[in-house]
This record gives C-alpha cells, sequence and structure tokens, in this order.
C-alpha cells in the first residue's frame, strides 16, 4: 500500500492522520482520539478515499511582507522566503501531492495560485495596545477563516501569528517543522530559517520520494 504523510487511515473504526514513516512497513498515525502518534504497521492501517482517491490534509503558507507590485497568482505576488522556497521545490499542477494554498492578511485561506492584487497587511497579536493601519489582529483574520473553512487538520508554514489565527478559528495545526520525518525535528531553532529548511524538505525531498 502506497501513503503519504497527510494522508487519512483508518483502524478498527478509529480514524487518523499519518504523520511519519520509519523502518520498512511501518507508519507512525496520529490518530484522532489520541494525544500522540503511535506506530503501526502498514498493513494495519486502511486509507481512506474519497471519490476513489487519498485525501491528504492540505499545506497552508503564510503570506509575506514582500511582495510584487500588480495582480497576478498568489505564488508570483509573495517574495517572502518561503515562498522563494515554494517557486523552486513546488511540484506543478495537475501533478500536486497535497492541496496547496496560502493564508493572507487581507484574503484569508484562498488557493496558492488564486489571482489577487498587492496589498500592504500584516497578522499581528491580539494583546497589542495600539494598532497600525496595516495591522490586523489574529483573532480578526481566525473570524474571517471561520467564514470561509471548516475547521479540520493542516500543515502550516508560518509564523507564530498566523498559527494563533488558525488555532482560534478551530484548526488542529501541525507546523512542518514539527513534522516527526524531517530530519530536524525537534531542533531549538524555530527561526524562518527552520521552516524554509521544513517547507525545502517536503517539497522537494518528502513528497516526491513518496508519490504513489
Amino acid at each position: 500500500m502506497d501513503l503519504q504523510i497527510g494522508d487519512r487511515v483508518s483502524e478498527k473504526g478509529r480514524k487518523g492522520t499519518v504523520v511519519a514513516f520509519h523502518t520498512e512497513g511501518t507508519v507512525d498515525v496520529h490518530f484522532d482520539d489520541m494525544e500522540h502518534e503511535i506506530r503501526r504497521q502498514i498493513r494495519q492501517v486502511k486509507p481512506i478515499r474519497k471519490n476513489g482517491k487519498v485525501t491528504p490534509i492540505p499545506l497552508i503558507i503564510a503570506c509575506s511582507n514582500a511582495k510584487n507590485r500588480g495582480t497576478m497568482p498568489a505564488y508570483e505576488l509573495y517574495n517572502g522566503s518561503l515562498w522563494t522556497s515554494f517557486r523552486k521545490h513546488a511540484p506543478t499542477p495537475p501533478d500536486r501531492d497535497i492541496p496547496i494554498y496560502v493564508l493572507s492578511a487581507k484574503y484569508g485561506i484562498i488557493p496558492y495560485d488564486e489571482v489577487i492584487s498587492d496589498y500592504d497587511l500584516q497578522i499581528v497579536g491580539n494583546n497589542k495596545r495600539f494598532y497600525r493601519k496595516n495591522e490586523i489582529k489574529a483573532s480578526d483574520v481566525a473570524k474571517k477563516i471561520g467564514q470561509q473553512w471548516n475547521a479540520g487538520q493542516i500543515l502550516l508554514a508560518g509564523g507564530q501569528h498566523y498559527e494563533s489565527a488558525l488555532n482560534q478559528a478551530g484548526f488542529e495545526v501541525q507546523l512542518v517543522e514539527n513534522i516527526p520525518a524531517f530530519p530536524y525535528h525537534g531542533a531549538k531553532d524555530r527561526g524562518i530559517g527552520l521552516k524554509r529548511q521544513a517547507l525545502n524538505w517536503l517539497l522537494g525531498t518528502y513528497l516526491p520520494s513518496h508519490r504513489r
């Protein structure tokens, strides 16, 4: 059976998500009714399929302050380091292994290739005393997300305010740098460099090696 990270599986009526692979024939699964993932033989779990296909959890990449000017697909608009990595490593549609979206301070959660216009707005924490015109609270973004999406599991490449907005909207967030199979999983560095490494690994190494 061919599985990859993010695939939904079941075992004796319980449902969960594949989070890592280890020795041949074993897989780590985070079941919905458990706090932590547990290891299973691949033969013990069954893929949950929709319309004949396994439906993996989405990857959401945070927007960036650095942008091109004009109107274009979101992945071309953003010039931050995560999006530089995305353009270098992401598989070309329609051969995508997982659904990919952007979390935008202005637009909420949108497909990574949706055509949008440039803007000056960024997500900040909920406890600031004063807010600038180009700042929006994570809680306000959470409300916007809640109007667009039903909460569920997601992978996130992004910072703490993006994670906060998604958590407040009810999502179960898995940071890309915390994926157990990531070689630097558990590193003390939690900065953008590690997030970019994790995104590079996910798109450029891990997913291609587990394609069906």
